[in-house]
């Protein structure tokens, strides 16, 4: 799927799927949702009230555009109050977006910046918000799938379009977008490695994995270190030796150091260090 983030007007956008949004609460539809609402002929605020929609986190409400502007259909996805707005909203709305896109078979889909008007979220972090919840809400593993994935009764959405009427948000938009991109990336690469059965994913190719994550310049450092039985013995890991018996594949340990930048440049920190320890166990 390839995500853009673009100037243009809603109302003049052409796609399979036009996604809106709309807060708890409001009165009167404004903004570029407003936009839309008033070149549908109110119909948002009409079929809003037949079926109850309110705004409230979570809901949706989809309807035919019958041709009225070049969108087939537009999508309302609701944002909840405005005083609990958070990116963490944007992110769901967004993945919200995606899962109505595939139910109903769209592959071209645009949508609004969601939350950088009223919601009073930044266009960069508005932006990253919602790539992560675009492509993990996108995320299938199916690697081993032997029928590609519509035969499957899954949609593959092609572009997911994200439209500003402002044109200085198109820039700090795109910064946000490659953010995101990279941190939903690599969500999708743990979730790959979760997903692998444990006849493939076996502990040396997790540790071969590992060392992948290696990076080391001005910006970040990732060191990574991986310790095999031997050394294992030394440390006096008998308890993760002992699981270990149990199958033909050597034991290890995998040990990666993150440092930030503050880490890098200053060389000496005051920051305190956390350890996070998983239990990546694979046999």
């Amino acid at each position: 799927m390839k995500i853009h983030v673009i100037h243009g007007d809603l109302t003049k956008t052409k796609t399979d799927l036009l996604v809106v949004n709309e807060f708890e609460g409001v009165k009167k539809l404004a903004g570029a949702t407003g936009a839309v609402n008033d070149a549908l002929g109110g119909i948002i605020d009409d079929i809003a009230k037949e079926e109850h929609f309110e705004g409230k986190e979570g809901e949706t409400l989809l309807l035919h555009t019958h041709g009225k502007i070049p969108a087939k259909r537009v999508l309302a996805v609701g944002l909840g109050k405005r005083e609990d707005f958070s990116a963490e909203a944007v992110r769901r709305a967004a993945a919200r977006s995606v899962k109505n896109a595939k139910l109903i078979g769209a592959k071209h889909v645009a949508s609004i910046l969601h939350g950088t008007g009223a919601g009073g979220i930044a266009p960069a972090q508005a932006a990253q918000a919602m790539a992560e919840g675009i492509l993990l809400a996108d995320y299938d593993f199916n690697k081993y799938q032997t029928k590609a994935p519509e035969k499957r009764g899954h949609t593959e959405i092609s572009d997911f379009v994200i439209v500003t009427r402002d044109a200085p948000n198109v820039r700090e938009g795109k910064h946000g977008l490659e953010k995101g991109i990279q941190f939903a990336n690599a969500s999708m690469y743990a979730r790959d490695l979760v997903n692998e059965p444990p006849s493939v994913l076996t502990p040396s190719h997790l540790a071969e994995y590992a060392k992948k994550l290696r990076i080391k310049n001005s910006e970040l450092s990732i060191d990574v270190e991986i310790f095999g039985e031997k050394e294992l013995e030394k440390m006096g890991a008998g308890g993760l030796l002992g699981v270990s018996r149990g199958s033909d594949e050597e034991a290890f340990l995998i040990h990666l150091h993150y440092r930030p930048v503050t880490h890098v440049k200053s060389k000496v920190s005051r920051v305190k260090k956390i350890a996070l320890v998983g239990k990546g166990i694979t046999f």
